[in-house]
This record gives C-alpha cells, structure tokens and sequence, in this order.
C-alpha cells in the first residue's frame, strides 16, 4: 500500500485500485499549470517469505490545469519499476481527474474530492478485457491546531468485455492522525485498507487485501519536495500473506512545475 503526505493533503491510496494514487491539491499555485511528480516506494520485509524482494515503486507524472482557486483538470500518466526483475519496467494506466478542494471547508475542516476515468491502454489491461475504469477519491480532515485527523476513501467501479478478469468493483480506506512537530516536520499514523469485488462473482463476496498500521513521518525538505518515509505493520493474515512481515516505505512529492 502507499503512503500520506500531510503538507499536500493527499493519502496513502495506493491499494489494489489501480491508479489510487494520493493526488490531492498542493498549496496554491499561481501558475494555471502545474506539473508533479509523485511516487511510492516499497521496500521488502524484514522477514519471513514474500513475493516482494526487491524494491518496488509506482510512479505516477501528472499535468494539471487550474479551473480557479479550488478546481483542476489533468491527466495522469504512470509507471512500475523494481530493481531486481524479469520485466523491471511496468506501464501503468493513464488516467483524466477532475478536481475539487474545499468542497467543503468549514474551520478547521476541509474536504476535497476528485472523479477519475482510467484508460485501459497497457497490454496487462487489455489482456483483461478492461473497457474503462471509472473513480471517485475523497480526502476528509479535522485540522484544529498542531494536530488534527483525516480520512482517505476511494471507490472504482471497472467495466470489463465478456472475457474480463478482475474486480468489478475496488475499495479503499485510510483514517489517520497527524501531529506537526514543526511547520515542516509531523507525524503521522494510519490504517490502511483495501477491498474488492471480482468481476462475474454471483455471490456478491467482497475480498480483503489487507489491513496495515502505518506510522511515519512527513518531511518538507524545500517548497516544492515532500517525503514521507514510514514503517508498514500487518495487522490480518491476508496482509503477512502478501508482505511477509513488517516492511519500509516512502513516498516523494515533487512539485515540478
């Protein structure tokens, strides 16, 4: 799973949902574009057995477009990479956003949200039969001092042809608590899960991919990066399944343009 930036308000949503990345609006930007970079990185556990041996990263290049203060249009381009692999390089789906912070914005609460359309244009997709993936991705939080509490949700809803495979529908959430020690520096801890639905499944069964405690911290190295190393702890059997114990992550913001 992914990670949480506090400064950018974005959310550890990189899940099963594919392109659930954490892409919530940066401070103000006088500029009616704007380029970023934002990645994810994975590293393996510290022990036991898992799949996961090697670094592994999402990568996701975005271009946005302002609307006015509170609203972008942009689209999203990403990519795998691991260090030690068959096949190191992975694309992933490109996908449109469309954007909104202060929905909502009452005192110390806030809340942004954004619609994605995903495009099934990488040959792991069409091997699928994915015809369109289609997203919503919301960022709530509670900020009314140094400290404050947030909550991640997303949910993805992906039309296959007759051959598909796959969930039909994908879920994820993250609340979280956040504490700065200083206007560049926080904790944070979160929860972490994600679920979903495979695609022609008559019984309606909803599928765990895990739940995971993650602490870390939020780091402003200069105004325009942002890292947000953290330490990933199973909490159910399907997450030592796939992770093999706890292990370490990070993700980076890049505020290119």
């Amino acid at each position: 799973m992914g990670a949480l930036t506090l400064f950018q308000h974005p959310a550890r949503a990189e899940s099963s949902t594919p392109n659930a990345t954490s892409e919530s609006e940066s401070p103000s930007t006088p500029s009616a574009w704007s380029a970023r970079y934002f990645g994810i990185y994975f590293f393996p556990p510290f022990r036991g057995s898992s799949d996961r041996s090697t670094i592994d990263t999402r990568n996701y290049l975005s271009l946005l477009s302002r609307i006015d203060s509170d609203t972008t249009v942009g689209l999203t381009a990403g990519w795998n990479l691991q260090t030690s692999a068959a096949q190191p390089f992975t694309a992933r789906d490109p996908f449109f956003k469309l954007g909104r912070a202060n929905i909502i914005h009452e005192g110390a609460f806030s809340w942004y949200g954004d619609l994605r359309v995903h495009f099934p244009i990488t040959s792991e997709s069409r091997s699928r039969d994915l015809w369109v993936g289609l997203q919503t991705f919301h960022y709530l939080s509670w900020e009314p001092g140094r400290g404050g509490v947030a909550l991640a949700l997303s949910s993805r809803f992906n039309q296959f042809g007759g051959e598909g495979q796959g969930d039909a529908w994908e879920w994820y959430s993250a609340p979280s608590v956040f504490w700065s020690l200083s206007e560049k520096l926080a904790l944070n801890a979160l929860i972490e899960w994600g679920g979903g639905m495979p695609f022609g499944e008559t019984s309606r069964t909803l599928f765990s991919n895990g739940l995971d405690l993650e602490p870390g911290v939020n780091w402003q190295l200069n105004p325009v990066l942002w890292i947000n190393p953290y330490l990933t702890i199973p909490l159910d059997q399907t997450s030592r399944d796939l992770l093999g114990g706890p292990s370490l992550g990070m993700t980076l913001s890049w505020q290119l343009l």
